[in-house]
């Protein structure tokens, strides 16, 4: 008999549990405080929204105590967004440090990444597994970050089919996607159904893919 694999969400900010056939990995800023309810799949970082020029010292005791409380499967999400006034120079660092710590502690990272992929590629970590979450770029950005090393996650972005996102998703190679809601209370298996049309094959062989991809990334079983 076949196992039906759960659908991975693997990019909320909503306080979902993972239940049934699906596993949600919900993200956590850093100082999130106490919650109702630890997730069995959550990741922690500095959002690069969160920093000011007085405050990373801060945020790095607070996240340092959020790996400790909540043994997180992932850092993130981290990144560089040229789209806020927090001065790059700021952001580049606080990146830096968080990979830093990564590779420490053997953690694979989840990337935000605004008008900043040049950096990215510019500088890439080798010895860290890096996940780019809302990937909404063209097919030749896709290409180059995936010869970089990194795995790329789509959200609703590819319900245009005349978008970026919805050419990149059907040009990615199975072992290395991802599919998230992210901020949007939309069911996660919708976006499974689009992405598998979209890329021309069936559900369930998709579902299988990024259920594998999952395990091993986060060591999971």
């Amino acid at each position: 008999m076949n196992v039906r694999l759960p659908y991975v969400n693997f990019h909320t900010h909503l306080p979902l549990v993972s239940a049934g056939d699906v596993i949600s990995v919900v993200s956590l800023m850093a100082g999130t405080g106490e919650l109702v309810a630890r997730p069995e799949y959550c990741t922690v970082g500095i959002h690069p929204w969160q920093l000011t020029e007085t405050g990373l010292e801060a945020l790095q005791r607070q996240l340092l105590d959020d790996l400790h409380r909540l043994r997180p499967v992932a850092i993130g999400e981290a990144g560089l967004d040229r789209a806020i006034a927090v001065p790059l120079a700021l952001q580049q660092h606080a990146l830096s440090w968080q990979q830093e710590l990564a590779l420490e502690l053997g953690l694979p990272m989840v990337i935000h990444s605004v008008r900043a992929f040049d950096l990215l590629l510019s500088k890439p970590k080798k010895n860290i597994t890096s996940v780019i979450h809302g990937f909404s770029g063209k097919p030749p950005t896709a290409i180059q970050l995936l010869r970089a090393g990194f795995y790329l996650s789509f959200g609703k972005a590819i319900f245009d089919k005349k978008s970026n996102a919805a050419a990149s998703v059907k040009m990615m190679p199975p072992e290395r996607l991802f599919l998230e809601t992210d901020t949007s209370e939309i069911d996660i298996a919708e976006i499974y159904r689009w992405a598998a049309m979209l890329r021309g094959e069936t559900e369930e062989s998709l579902r299988d893919s990024i259920f594998r991809n999952f395990v091993r990334l986060f060591n999971s079983k």
